[in-house]
């Protein structure tokens, strides 16, 4: 076979492989509430967007007020992240807080990451690598000093790269796919 039909061959795959990453958005449609954490599937190299609100009371005999009473006082959902990917940064942004009682505070966190408290509108960033699958990330309303009712707004972006293979290993898995191409084109097998 001649060098022209390998690289007709090969061309299409490296063609793929540089394909640039597409981003993903996913808005909260089916609430993501209390109990089995939803997955919203897979996330692969480029940035993934996830929003949604959380809507509830804050009450009890007295201060500080628990803020787990009503509709949708947390949301938390989960995602796995793809094969031959990492996630190389996690970011909270809270987009509006319409209502909350006075001395309201939540909580956002993610597995093996860090967790916040007593939040006001803007980005939160909670890093790096260190996650595993399947990973759950979650947003709840956490206490207040007045009884009261709460609205939160929430987007959480995620970022994925690519998991960097070593250089020998690379170098070394493509010398060798070269010299096994050499070797099958002398005995005429392709």
């Amino acid at each position: 076979m001649d060098t022209r039909k390998v690289w007709r061959l090969i061309a299409p795959s490296m063609v793929l492989l540089s394909a640039p990453a597409m981003a993903v958005s996913i808005v909260e449609g089916v609430d993501y509430v209390d109990g089995p954490n939803p997955n919203i599937g897979v996330v692969d190299v480029g940035v993934t967007t996830v929003s949604g609100s959380i809507a509830a009371d804050c009450a009890g005999p007295g201060a500080p007020f628990i803020c787990t009473s009503g509709a949708d006082p947390l949301d938390h959902f989960t995602f796995d992240v793809a094969i031959g990917a990492e996630v190389i940064g996690i970011d909270f942004d809270l987009t509006d807080i319409p209502s909350a009682p006075a001395g309201f505070t939540m909580e956002i966190g993610a597995d093996g990451l860090a967790t916040f408290s007593g939040l006001s509108p803007g980005s939160y960033s909670l890093g790096g690598p260190a996650l595993t699958n399947p990973v759950t990330l979650s947003i709840s309303g956490d206490e207040s000093t007045l009884n009261g009712s709460y609205q939160v707004d929430w987007k959480v972006t995620i970022e994925a790269a690519a998991v960097s293979e070593p250089t020998p290993l690379l170098l070394l898995t493509f010398a060798a796919g070269l010299i096994g191409l050499q070797s099958r084109l002398r005995r005429g097998r392709m």
